[in-house]
């Protein structure tokens, strides 16, 4: 009985030691997930771009803050929502056939959309990404980081009337001047209008 009790005690105590050596390890491993999870989380945090990740099905898994604060929701309640929930029916339809593609064919994609967001329009150029887990070639999901190009747009809509009005102003400089070049002027005006068509 001795004998027994000595073998169960060693062998209790060994397995003991590599039950300690294997939590050590698993600890350590937790520590370096939780920093990194923290380093991310405070990277996509001070990100101004709104970031979001979406399974295949359209589902919301991730949102950073600067996604959550455009949408007008907090980032925990964005998630687990599906596109027609945050955006509405007729642009989620719209962001969905982006997707659609991406998850088809596995290549990254940039779109321009825009998007009303807390009743407020906003052009966005949107580059979205499969997400794939290691040694997978079938996207997982799709990551999509979106710019915001509002004030870019409405400087070259800006840009455009002038370089128009601009025009127009010669146009009528022309015909005061000479009514027969002003009418020949507008006439060859539509004439390239018709040929470009």
């Amino acid at each position: 009985i001795a004998l027994v009790l000595f073998i169960v005690a060693a062998w209790w105590r060994l397995v003991g030691q590599e039950q300690c050596v294997i939590n050590a390890e698993i600890s350590k491993l937790l520590n370096v997930i939780e920093d990194q999870k923290k380093l991310l989380d405070g990277i996509n945090s001070t990100m101004t771009d709104p970031i979001s990740l979406t399974d295949g099905k359209g589902i919301y898994k991730y949102v950073n803050n600067a996604f959550a604060q455009a949408v007008g929701r907090k980032a925990e309640e964005v998630v687990g929502l599906d596109g027609p929930a945050v955006f509405g029916f007729d642009t989620a339809k719209r962001l969905n056939a982006s997707d659609q593609h991406v998850l088809m064919t596995g290549e990254s994609i940039s779109i321009t959309e825009v998007l009303w967001l807390q009743s407020m329009r906003y052009h966005f150029q949107i580059s979205k990404t499969p997400l794939r887990e290691a040694g997978t070639r079938t996207p997982q999901g799709i990551v999509s980081v979106f710019r915001d190009i509002t004030q870019l747009v409405e400087t070259q809509e800006r840009s455009r009337r002038v370089v128009q009005q601009t025009i127009d102003a010669l146009v009528r400089t022309i015909e005061e001047a000479d009514p027969f070049l002003g009418v020949h002027s507008r006439i060859m005006g539509g004439i390239a209008s018709l040929m470009a068509k």
